[in-house]
Order: C-alpha cells, then sequence, then structure tokens
C-alpha cells in the first residue's frame, strides 16, 4: 500500500511542478520529467562514445595483436642474450631456451650467429 501512495504523491508533485503551482524540484530541473529526460540524453551521449571507442579498438586490434607478437620475440631475444652473458649456453649447441648458436665455418666467413626456435 505504501508504494502505491509514493507513486501518487510523485504523480501530484510531478503535476505541481508542470503547472508551476510549486517552486522548482530541483536546482536545474523543473520536474522529473525534465530530470529523467536530461538523464536519458546523457546515457545516450555515452552511448555513442562508447562505440565509437569500440569501433576505434576494433580497427586496430590487428596492429595491437603484431605488436603483442613483436614484444613477445624480443623478450625472447633480450631472454637469450642474457642467457649469452651470464654463461648459460656456452659450450652447448642448444641454450636452454630453444636458441642455437653456431658459427659459419663451413662457407669460410668465420661469424657467429643465434637461431631462437
Amino acid at each position: 500500500m505504501t508504494i502505491a501512495r509514493t507513486k501518487l504523491d510523485r504523480a501530484e508533485q510531478e503535476k505541481k511542478f508542470q503547472s508551476g503551482d510549486s517552486s522548482r524540484m530541483m536546482r536545474d530541473f523543473a520536474s522529473f520529467k525534465e530530470l529523467y529526460g536530461h538523464k536519458i540524453t546523457q546515457q545516450e551521449q555515452l552511448t555513442k562514445q562508447l562505440r565509437r571507442q569500440q569501433k576505434e579498438l576494433k580497427e586496430t586490434a590487428g596492429a595491437m595483436t603484431n605488436q603483442k607478437s613483436n614484444f613477445r620475440d624480443l623478450q625472447r631475444l633480450l631472454d637469450a642474450k642474457m642467457a649469452c652473458a651470464s654463461g648459460e649456453a656456452v659450450g652447448s649447441p642448444m641454450g636452454s631456451s630453444g636458441i642455437r648458436f653456431d658459427s659459419d665455418s663451413k662457407q669460410g666467413g668465420g661469424g657467429n650467429f643465434m637461431t631462437m626456435e
């Protein structure tokens, strides 16, 4: 019974606010209609903004995935350099992290190179 009474009181207040018999409901809004209209407008603007952001994220997702892959490769390379610097993989053709160290003595170049697998 109290819920119905509260709704009736609110409806009567709204009627007074809209007819101008009473003062304003709030400082910025004269009635519930204006208040809720403003809230709906805010939510619509927020929805548009979020949809734009979502569209931008979908468009740049491929580039972000590529960047993530490049970063993983860089991390593996830096880990290999750390292992090499600490002497972890010295003396074995295959390091502990799937890294192979070879020399180019077959072709007479004499260069050393590292292969990551």
